[in-house]
């Protein structure tokens, strides 16, 4: 009726079912009585009182799609906010990396080169970010009561504060975690490439096979050379290779990645991820020289490879069980409240 137009435009999701149609008899509209309505004035009016709903359906019997019409748009919602967190969680990793290396202990700061930030931000993150839309719902997400459609409630109790704080919290090992590596690359590969440099400039301190001594010269504060250079491009690489380890935290929000593993849900996010591997191995080719990997010591390696993107995996899988909580709380105060008082919380 026209009074229920404006519940109709401004519900979460209102469903018009056209019953009235399916009633009518196909009947010549000349056999009807001068008084009654013709079957093209019941359709017209069903079309007029449904004209604010999302979805017109004809019949009864449509409805039972309705579930499988839910359930996707619950599932396109979820990954396209997943894949918007970590959007912005690489943004944000990459901003404190650049903060941090202002913060460098070696006496020859880094510098962020822009090809790998181009790389990272135009291709890394797109590659990876927006084949997590297309995931799979997780399994108990037709069981859950979701949030009121309302534009003046950005997040629920507490949920601001701790979403802020873990963002925050992930993004710091990520960019913290390749300054340590550019100092063990920068330290080995300038008593490489520049021995007779060295041994001029930092003779006195100088320990002989030790980069430490060496990143804490101070007659090198100016020096750039090759050795900085790939030092940063192999610092940049392992920033793009948190990142895409990472990402698969970023799949469910709240599942451990061992309850629903994501590589099942979403095969295309697999496959991208190879491919990010393989862009960053491109990169460091087309950046690096061949035989740099050799001068490096064997602990860069294991450090590169597997401490570190382990240790960010696990760090996120550990402040996962903070933001669930939040989330699970809220869930189920929107589940009593939908229980209780149904006509004032029932989406609509």
């Amino acid at each position: 009726m026209p009074r229920n137009s404006k519940i109709f435009s401004t519900a979460d999701l209102a469903i018009g079912v056209d019953v009235l149609s399916e009633c009518l008899v196909k009947t010549n509209e000349e056999n009807f009585n001068y008084d009654s309505l013709l079957p093209s004035e019941v359709i017209f009016s069903s079309a007029i009182s449904s004209h604010c709903c999302a979805f017109r359906v004809h019949g009864i019997s449509s409805i039972e799609h309705m579930p499988t019409i839910l359930a996707q748009g619950r599932a396109s919602l979820a990954a396209a906010t997943s894949a918007s967190i970590f959007f912005l969680h690489g943004y944000l990793s990459f901003t404190l990396y650049v903060f941090f290396t202002v913060c460098s202990v070696a006496t020859t700061l880094p510098f962020v080169p822009i090809l790998g930030s181009a790389l990272y931000m135009l291709i890394i993150l797109p590659l990876v970010g927006f084949p997590m839309t297309m995931s799979d719902p997780d399994k108990r997400s037709m069981q859950q009561v979701p949030p009121k459609n309302d534009i003046s409630i950005s997040f629920g109790k507490r949920e601001g504060k701790i979403f802020r704080i873990v963002s925050l919290l992930k993004a710091f090992p990520q960019a913290i975690l390749p300054q340590l590596l550019y100092l063990i690359a920068y330290g080995e590969l300038i008593i490489e490439h520049e021995p007779d440099l060295v041994q001029l400039k930092c003779s006195s301190n100088l320990v002989p096979g030790n980069w430490a001594s060496v990143i804490r010269c101070n007659e090198l504060s100016d020096y750039s050379g090759v050795a900085r250079e790939y030092a940063v491009a192999l610092s940049l690489a392992e920033l793009a290779l948190l990142t895409v380890v990472t990402s698969t935290t970023f799949i469910y929000r709240t599942l451990p990645i061992y309850e629903d593993p994501p590589w099942r849900r979403n095969h295309l996010w697999a496959i991208s991820v190879l491919a990010a591997f393989i862009v960053i191995a491109i990169y460091l080719l087309l950046t690096i020289e061949r035989g740099t990997f050799s001068l490096l010591p064997w602990y860069y390696f294991i450090l590169a490879f597997f401490v570190m993107p382990f240790l960010c995996l696990f760090w996120n899988e550990y402040l996962k069980r903070y933001e669930k909580s939040v989330l699970d709380r809220a869930e189920k105060l929107r589940r009593l409240q939908f229980e209780t008082r149904l006509g004032m919380w029932s989406p609509k």
